[in-house]
């Protein structure tokens, strides 16, 4: 079972669905990702997916701490000697957009 890293603060991400395409698109500026999905739970699942990884890439890369400052976030519980076995999560807002252009919030 995988030890649980909780990340304090709250991310925004902005979904929207593509027009053309019908695929659910997800962005958040604070962590600089964006996603896609063909449908709105399977981006549920994939943001968690990407907050994970993200944070997972950067404690392997021993980035993660000065990441973590520069947003003013920090680790609700130590992290452990060994990442094989972690899963990162951070709470995070949706805003739902309608359309296929999340402008303004990212002009």
């Amino acid at each position: 079972m995988a030890v649980e890293i909780v990340v304090s603060g709250t991310v925004s991400w902005v979904v929207f669905q593509d027009k053309r395409s019908k695929r659910w698109i997800g962005v958040c500026p604070a962590l600089n990702l964006s996603l896609e999905e063909k449908t709105l739970g399977q981006l549920s699942e994939t943001i968690d997916d990407a907050i994970h990884g993200l944070f997972l890439d950067l404690a392997r890369a021993n980035e993660l701490g000065a990441f973590l400052r520069e947003h003013g976030w920090r680790l609700a519980s130590p992290l452990p000697a060994r990442l094989a076995n972690v899963r990162f999560t951070m709470p995070y807002t949706t805003e739902r957009k309608v359309g296929h252009d999340p402008a303004p919030a990212f002009a």
